[in-house]
């Protein structure tokens, strides 16, 4: 962790050092790895394990001030989806943002339940509704969880990117779905899988 690459990576994202080490962490737990398995794991890996905490952490650590928060309606019409098939959305609740700060995320679906912060963008909602209605239809489910995750996250992603004029997604959340994207298909290719 106190390697040069390191140092580079945090000075990119705009982060400390300590931050970023934060970020992996949380990453690696959301894999079901224990951070203390960074310095066991191959460079390959550990690199890739870098990349993931800087290019997928849609979070700053400015807290979000520049979001836009997604609309009512179209919150409350997604919502309203989740509920009607048996599902529930938790939004803003603090023990649960502390939960997303762990993992490094700003939103999560765990089985039927979606959680939100209070200040959830537009492509948050869609996405973690689309990937709501993914567990059910078992998207992918005949690949290992790792290559099952990142097809699902590539549909998603593109499905973002398909709706971004219809739903008024702000160009700054297409962009970082756009390097999503890149990166999921990337994981992919290394896979050979699709």
């Amino acid at each position: 962790m106190e390697t040069p690459a390191v140092g580079k990576a945090a000075e990119r994202a705009g982060v400390s050092t300590g931050q970023l080490r934060d970020r992996i962490v949380a990453r690696l737990r959301a894999e079901g790895r224990e951070g203390r398995n960074f310095a066991g794991m191959t460079r390959a890996d550990q690199q890739q394990a870098l990349r993931r905490a800087v290019e997928l952490t849609r979070r700053q650590d400015n807290p979000r001030r520049d979001v836009k928060v997604v609309n009512d309606a179209l919150y409350n019409s997604q919502r309203n989806y989740v509920e009607r098939h048996g599902g529930k959305v938790i939004r803003g609740d603090k023990s649960w943002e502390a939960h997303l700060d762990n993992m490094g995320a700003n939103a999560s679906t765990l089985g039927d339940s979606i959680i939100l912060r209070s200040d959830a963008t537009t492509s948050e909602v869609l996405e973690e509704v689309f990937h709501f209605k993914q567990h059910p239809r078992g998207d992918y489910s005949q690949y290992g969880a790792e290559v099952m995750r990142c097809l699902r996250e590539r549909d998603a992603q593109m499905y973002l990117l398909d709706s971004a004029k219809r739903y008024y997604i702000p160009e700054k959340e297409t962009a970082q779905t756009r390097k999503a994207l890149a990166y999921y298909l990337e994981q992919l290719r290394g896979d050979g899988s699709r």
